[in-house]
């Protein structure tokens, strides 16, 4: 796939609904930082500035998916409000959590190697500073064996997150797969959304990085910039996921080509198929 062409695509799925793309946006963004700022300010009260907490990071996935669903329907021609996104994800919550689920379960093995060799990582830091404060004679050894477990950390760290990238990758369609198939269980999601991503996770990761030049751009609009380059690269990505898979109209009677359940094998995962 050619991002200049999927770029395009976005674009003129945006034509005439720029305006409203951008008030999507900000709602979004603005009933965010309300939950935040309520937070913030019920914190003095425990169990109140504590459930709100909770109230945050059960929503916030839901919503993202919220928002994913208004741009969709943005696209495709279907009547949608400003604050839809919020019965769109909160409609949705376990759902969106069972997916989540599903992608965590993928990846945990290499995602507690990975927060393992953190912890390491900062404990042996903070001891080789220790030892050098503490210390005067035996100093040199000791700082010379814990920074060789440090660096050793530090190269499992890269190399997790190496893998992890591309890995979490696969699963970038999970969202959009849910609105389209309603009917299909979180397993099925996730290895749908590997299938189609196998041999194109370099194009989306592609397609993403061309936008770098905007997001630096609207950083010099005091980010008011990202009102509009928040719907542009979202719509970039429901672009590329209908035509991986095979929507064939931009109306509310789009259809995937294929409707089949997808496989359940998803056993090795190769980045070798890029």
């Amino acid at each position: 796939m050619v991002a200049a062409k999927i770029r395009q695509n976005a674009r003129e799925s945006l034509t005439e609904k720029w305006g409203k793309a951008a008030l999507i946006t900000l709602c979004f963004i603005l009933f965010e930082f309300a939950i935040v700022f309520l937070a913030g300010v019920l914190f003095v009260i425990p169990f109140l500035g504590f459930l709100v907490q909770i109230i945050n990071i059960v929503i916030s996935l839901p919503l993202s998916y919220g928002l994913v669903v208004s741009f969709t329907k943005l696209k495709r021609g279907e009547p949608v409000a400003y604050f839809d996104f919020v019965s769109f994800g909160c409609s949705k919550t376990g759902r969106v959590w069972g997916i989540y689920g599903n992608i965590l379960l993928k990846i945990l093995p290499v995602f507690i190697v990975l927060v393992i060799a953190f912890i390491l990582f900062f404990t042996v830091s903070f001891q080789s500073f220790s030892y050098g404060l503490l210390s005067r004679y035996s100093f040199y050894s000791t700082t010379s064996t814990l920074g060789a477990l440090g660096i050793i950390c530090w190269l499992v760290i890269i190399g997790c997150i190496i893998y992890l990238l591309p890995k979490t990758l696969l699963y970038s369609l999970s969202y959009m797969l849910l609105h389209d198939h309603n009917e299909w269980t979180g397993k099925e999601i996730v290895e749908e959304s590997a299938r189609l991503m196998r041999g194109h996770r370099w194009s989306l990761f592609w397609l993403n990085l061309t936008f770098i030049g905007w997001a630096i751009l609207a950083i010099f609009t005091l980010y008011i910039g990202y009102f509009w380059l928040i719907p542009y690269m979202m719509m970039a990505t429901i672009c590329f996921y209908e035509e991986l898979a095979g929507i064939t109209s931009s109306n509310s009677a789009s259809k995937v080509v294929t409707d089949s359940k997808p496989d359940s094998d998803e056993s090795n995962d190769p980045i070798k198929g890029e």
